[in-house]
């Protein structure tokens, strides 16, 4: 199952404190991203409503840590150094900690005016979604994604991409990953107070699914990232997407 790991870590990872931050989330990714795949499969049937949600809320978190750090290492570095210190205290909340609100979507509301003049640069966001990122880093990536399998000779619905716009993707995948965070969230923490409202085992394959299906484009995107950190082979990242794509069919 080392598709996992590569696909969002990257491949022949260098020394250093992005190497072993981008290291310890692909052992993550593997273990969790690998028994998420498994609850599709069927296997354990009687733990998928216990930990699908938490595994698949597990793999989506290291899967975007995974991405934003190897986008923007610093921010893995940072986190790598900072619970390597002896005064690192499991018991307390870090206010620096990885956050969803922050590090995969950015706080506030989107910007009305991305290139204005008056901002500080505290309005310039770097998480992994943010509107300047897309315009920087996704939209370029995803045209090269798209240029690169119409060259394969097979069609862009055969990749799943057929749907896929440069400048729309991103827009359009912060508010859906979002709620599927929200939904493996409930089931985490099992804030149920109805019946009526318990996830029953369809609605939990069909998140685990969708949010596979979601991380595993961003993935092969991250590939073509001209910046990005030991990305593979583009031609090995295609295949890798593809072996996984058909684990969630």
């Amino acid at each position: 199952m080392a598709e996992i790991e590569q696909l969002f870590c990257g491949k022949d990872l260098g020394p250093g404190a992005a190497g072993a931050a981008l290291t310890q989330l692909g052992t993550s990714l593997e273990t969790f991203g690998g028994k998420s795949l498994g609850f599709l499969a069927g296997d354990e049937p009687d733990n998928l409503p216990l930990f699908g949600p938490f595994c698949a809320r597990v793999f989506m978190e290291n899967a975007c840590a995974a991405l934003l750090g190897r986008i923007d290492p610093f921010r893995v570095m940072y986190l790598h150094e900072f619970q390597s210190q002896e005064e690192y205290d499991l018991a307390k909340r870090a206010k620096t900690a990885f956050a969803w609100t922050g590090d995969v979507i950015s706080p506030g509301q989107l910007l009305q005016e991305m290139w204005s003049v008056d901002h500080d640069i505290a309005k310039v966001s770097r998480s992994l979604l943010s509107q300047h990122m897309d315009v920087l880093v996704w939209r370029p990536a995803i045209e090269s994604v798209l240029d690169f399998m119409a060259t394969t000779g097979n069609p862009i619905s055969h990749y799943g991409f057929d749907d896929v716009d440069p400048q729309n993707f991103i827009h359009g995948l912060r508010p859906r990953i979002s709620a599927l965070y929200s939904i493996l969230s409930k089931g985490v923490h099992w804030e149920f107070f109805s019946t009526s409202l318990m996830m029953d085992d369809p609605t939990i394959k069909n998140s685990i699914r969708e949010t596979f299906a979601f991380m595993l484009k961003v993935g092969i995107i991250s590939h073509f990232i001209p910046t990005a950190y030991c990305s593979m082979d583009r031609q090995l990242a295609l295949e890798t997407y593809v072996t996984l794509r058909e684990k969630i069919a």
